[in-house]
C-alpha cells in the first residue's frame, strides 16, 4: 500500500515538475522574441501554459515553486502573485498571475505604451498594488492598486462564473473601491490599470469623479454600481449609487437621485450650461443580454452633497426627454461620441431590419446616416440625418 502512494505521489510530483517546465520553456521563447508580432503570440500561448499549470495546481504547490524569469509579486498566507515585464521597440508588457488560498487564479496581461518602465510594488493593511514608472521623464505613469480588487472585477464581468461568486465579489468590489477612494484613488493623476472601472469627471469649480462598473449574472442579466467621489475641503466624500432600473417605469421621463438611478457604466462627461445653470451629460452603456445592447445619454446634475440624474433637456422634435435610451440587436455595434468642435453629440441612427420589426429592438440596428444633439441655450436640440462621413 505504501508502494502504491509513493508510486502515485511521485507520478504527481513529476506531473508538476512536467507542468512548471511548460511554462518556464514557453516564457524563455518569450522573453527571447524579438519582433512585436512574434512577442503577442507568444504571449497567447502563455497564457495557454499558465492556465492549464494553475489549473492544476494548489496554493500550496505555488508557494513552493520557482518559474524562470517571473519574480514573486505577493507572498502571503492568502494570495500568492508573480510578475514579468517584457519590453519591446514599441511598448511593455506586464505578464502577471496570482493564486489564492481557495486555489482560485487569475492570470493579467497589462499593455503600457511606454518601453522605458520599471515596477515597484507595495503594501497597504490588506491591499497589494503596483506602480509603474517612466525611467526617462522619472514619473509615475500607471498604478495598479489592488490585486484583489482587479480579481475582483473580474469575477463580475465572467459570465460563467457563478451567482454566489459573483455576490461575494461585489461586496469586496464595494468595499475595497470604497477605501482607496478614502485615500484619492479617484483622483489619481497616472493610468488606472483597472479594465473594469470606468472612471469620468470634471476638476472645474467643484473637483468630483464618478466611478461606473456593472456585475453580469448566469442568465446574462446585469446590474451596475457606482458612486460619486468629491473631493472637498472637509476630504474626500462619497455618495453610493443604486441601479433602480427595474423600478423605473418610463426611464426616459424620469428623474430621480443616487438612491433611483437609472443605472449605466459611464464613459465620457461633457460639462455644458444650460439656463445659466451647470449639467453634466454623460454617454454610457448597459450590459448586452444576449439579445440587445443598451447606450444611454443622460444629464447628472452633482451638487456639494446630492446628485440627481435626469433633466428635461432633450428636446427631440415635439417631445422633452430627461435621458435618452436606445435598444438594438447585440450583432450589431452603436457608436455615440461627443464633437467638441461642433458643440454636438454624434450618434448612429437606428432602423429595424424591415417594417415588420417596428418596436422590435433584437432588430434593430444602424442604417448608415447619423443623428446629432446640439447643444443650444435650454438644452440638447435634435438634427436628424446628418451628414458626418467626414468628420473626424
Amino acid at each position: 500500500m505504501k508502494s502504491i502512494f509513493l508510486f502515485v505521489f511521485c507520478l504527481l510530483a513529476s506531473i508538476g515538475q512536467a507542468q512548471i517546465s511548460l511554462i518556464d520553456t514557453i516564457t524563455t521563447q518569450l522573453v527571447d522574441a524579438k519582433k512585436l508580432s512574434e512577442v503577442e503570440y507568444r504571449i497567447g500561448k502563455w497564457k495557454d501554459a499558465a492556465n492549464i499549470v494553475l489549473s492544476h495546481s494548489t496554493f500550496s504547490e505555488l508557494r513552493t515553486n520557482r518559474f524562470r524569469h517571473f519574480s514573486p509579486f505577493v507572498a502571503s498566507d492568502s494570495l500568492y502573485a508573480y510578475y514579468l515585464t517584457i519590453q519591446t521597440a514599441q511598448a511593455s508588457h506586464i505578464l502577471w498571475f496570482c493564486m489564492y488560498a481557495d486555489n482560485s487564479f487569475y492570470i493579467f496581461d497589462d499593455l503600457i505604451t511606454n518601453k522605458n518602465i520599471s515596477i515597484s510594488h507595495y503594501s497597504e493593511n490588506d491591499m497589494y498594488g503596483y506602480e509603474v514608472t517612466d525611467t526617462i521623464a522619472n514619473q509615475q505613469i500607471a498604478i495598479m492598486p489592488d490585486v484583489r480588487l482587479r480579481s475582483s472585477f473580474e469575477i463580475l464581468a465572467n459570465s460563467n462564473g457563478s451567482d454566489a461568486s459573483k455576490d461575494s465579489a461585489t461586496i469586496d468590489v464595494g468595499q475595497r473601491l470604497t477605501s482607496l477612494c478614502k485615500i484619492g484613488l479617484a483622483f489619481q493623476n497616472a493610468s488606472l490599470i483597472l479594465p473594469r472601472l470606468y472612471i469620468v469627471g470634471d476638476d472645474g469649480e467643484m473637483p468630483f469623479r464618478i466611478l461606473t462598473y456593472s456585475c453580469v449574472r448566469n442568465d446574462l442579466s446585469s446590474k451596475c454600481f457606482g458612486m460619486v467621489v468629491r473631493n472637498t475641503s472637509k476630504g474626500i466624500r462619497i455618495e453610493e449609487l443604486n441601479d433602480n432600473t427595474e423600478l423605473i417605469k418610463a426611464p426616459e421621463r424620469t428623474r430621480g437621485d443616487a438612491q433611483k438611478w437609472y443605472g449605466a457604466v459611464y464613459y465620457d462627461i461633457i460639462p455644458c450650461k444650460f439656463n445659466k445653470k451647470t449639467y453634466y451629460t454623460l454617454l454610457g452603456f448597459k450590459s448586452n443580454d444576449g439579445l440587445i445592447k443598451t447606450r444611454v445619454i443622460d444629464i447628472a446634475n452633482i451638487g456639494t452633497k446630492k446628485s440627481s440624474f435626469g433633466a428635461p433637456l432633450f428636446k427631440h422634435e415635439k417631445a422633452t426627454y430627461s435621458r435618452r435610451i436606445f435598444a438594438y440587436t447585440a450583432e450589431a455595434n452603436m457608436v455615440i461620441r461627443y464633437d467638441a468642435r461642433e458643440k454636438s453629440i454624434v450618434f448612429d441612427h437606428l432602423a429595424p431590419a424591415s417594417s415588420m420589426f417596428i418596436g422590435e429592438y433584437r432588430f434593430y440596428g444602424p442604417d448608415g446616416t447619423y443623428d446629432t444633439y446640439n447643444a443650444q441655450k435650454d438644452g440638447w436640440h435634435f438634427n436628424s440625418d446628418v451628414d458626418k462621413r467626414n468628420a473626424k
